[in-house]
């Protein structure tokens, strides 16, 4: 993730780190759950880039709510107790 204009607050287990423009960050695989929120009153641009090769299902860890790869290779969201949502 990389912070091209403005500021954005990265979350990543119990911690934050507010991140402005120039910054970066990088998420190992099955590693601490981790979101941004823009926590000012001004736009942001950020570059994410990664691959979700051979994943099947994303967990988010402070909603409930799974991403379940489906047979038509398409993303569906559930409750993480499976019900559709």
């Amino acid at each position: 993730m990389y912070v091209l204009s403005g500021e954005v607050t990265l979350y990543v287990g119990e911690e934050n780190y507010l991140m402005r423009a120039g910054m970066c960050a990088g998420f190992r695989a099955n590693g601490t759950p981790h979101h941004l929120k823009n926590n000012s009153t001004d736009d942001a641009t950020i570059i994410e880039v990664g691959t979700r090769v051979s994943c099947d299902a994303v967990s988010y860890a402070t909603d409930d709510l799974v991403a379940v790869m489906g047979l038509n290779g398409q993303w569906v969201f559930e409750h993480k107790n499976g019900e559709p949502y």
